[in-house]
């Protein structure tokens, strides 16, 4: 037909090369596939502080272990100074809530995610 042809999508990446962290693989190897939350609004998303409690409190309202990997809320300082009241203790193992940055291809192409 000898007509130009310009590819406009989807373009499947290359399946990632690198292997996922070792406290990450550790973590997420406790887990029955298809079991897991994960959450990732990226760097560009800062949270109020208000909507980053209600969002953990809203996870652990599920009772399913999750991944969160979120940036401090919008004027606090860390992610561990922002979490609920006794967050810590009663998810400790069922949740993690980690400000910096993860391997988003290599975790989520593990197939433990119930939803993201």
């Amino acid at each position: 037909m000898d007509k130009p042809v310009t590819l406009a999508g989807p373009v499947v990446p290359d399946a990632p090369s690198s292997q996922l962290e070792e406290k990450w693989e550790k973590w997420l190897g406790g887990f029955e596939p298809k079991t897991v939350i994960f959450c990732a609004f990226g760097s560009e998303c800062i949270l109020k502080n208000e909507q980053f409690q209600e969002l953990l409190l809203g996870f652990e309202l599920t009772g399913l272990p999750f991944f969160a990997a979120l940036k401090p809320p919008a004027g606090v300082e860390s992610i561990e100074s922002a979490l609920p009241e006794g967050f810590e203790l009663r998810l400790k193992g069922k949740g993690v809530v980690y400000g910096g940055w993860v391997q988003q291809p290599l975790i989520l192409s593990t197939h433990l995610w119930v939803a993201l």
